[in-house]
């Protein structure tokens, strides 16, 4: 949840704001013809993939600020060290 409430939310306002500025009946692919979904559908579809892009973005970032335990003494990362 630490992941993907923040996306739903990041999603939904990027979605408002995207449809401020794009009529979801004037959509069409690279100029062809127009798309033949309701509107209900585009809307929903563009929130999933948001909602996904966000969700990967925030995930990524959790996964990149783990970090090696942290040895205490030295105030390094420690390192395992195989011994022959």
């Amino acid at each position: 949840m630490t992941v993907l409430w923040p996306a739903f939310l990041v999603a939904g306002v990027l979605e408002a704001l995207l449809f401020v500025v794009v009529d979801p009946r004037e959509l069409s692919w690279f100029g062809g013809p127009l798309l033949e979904l309701s509107v209900f559908s585009v809307y929903t579809v563009t929130f999933l993939i948001i909602w996904a892009s966000m969700s990967a973005s925030s995930w990524l970032t959790v996964m990149m600020l783990r970090t090696a335990p942290v040895d205490e003494a030295r105030g390094r990362a420690e390192s395992k060290r195989i011994e022959a």
